[in-house]
């Protein structure tokens, strides 16, 4: 498909709900089970499609770099798909066919079946299948381009930091009332030596 962009990651999203196909729980291993789930930023949730022979493509996941695979190479009607090594298997091969309004058909290169859910379920941690092309909604998806992400600003983290720069001021401020505060205690002797010259007038 002319519209697949390179080295660009998508969501793949299920027609029927906004839920999205995912590696279960994240995981990096061979092996691990592919569903759909609620969008949540995950790279587990975000897919590169790299043509590879022909009009086929290898469907390769952001976080582990593993493919789309269908379980032991099967071709048979619900046989579950996992995510593997890439080892140039057409079971790790997929073409897209219109289905309309923007979704596509994932199709297999081993037996031109469909990427499917199981049991047509629109709940999350449904796991996907391969299935006969029945037109089905649960057998639909939409490719949404994930733009780059936005590139944090450091200078608004490092604000704060500044202002406990400033707050150390009045500590200084608050020193100042303490000297004059001094002063009175001085006058407060004059008084004694006035009464010590009186003592001394009357003694002569």
């Amino acid at each position: 498909m002319s519209s697949i962009k390179a080295n660009t990651y998508y969501r793949i999203v299920t027609h029927e709900t906004n839920r999205v196909i995912e590696v279960e729980n994240g995981s990096m291993l061979n092996g691990a089970l592919v569903q759909i789930f609620d969008q949540n930023g995950d790279d587990s949730q975000l897919w590169k499609l790299v043509k590879t022979q022909g009009d086929y493509y290898r469907i390769v996941s952001k976080k582990s770099g593993k493919v789309l695979d269908i379980i032991n190479g099967g071709s048979e009607n619900g046989a579950w798909l996992h995510q593997w090594d890439y080892v140039g298997a057409e079971s790790q091969l997929w073409k897209l066919e219109s289905a309309g309004n923007g979704y596509y058909f994932i199709k297999s290169k081993l037996c031109d079946k469909c990427v499917d859910i199981v049991g047509i379920s629109v709940l999350n941690n449904a796991k996907l299948q391969i299935w006969d092309d029945v037109r089905g909604e649960n057998q639909m998806w939409l490719l949404e381009e994930v733009g780059e992400p936005a590139v944090k600003k450091t200078p608004a983290k490092r604000a704060p930091r500044a202002k406990k720069a400033e707050t150390a001021a009045p500590k200084a401020e608050k020193t100042a009332p303490k000297a004059v505060k001094a002063a009175p205690k001085t006058e407060k002797i004059a008084p004694k030596a006035e009464k010590t010259a009186k003592k001394a007038s009357a003694k002569k």
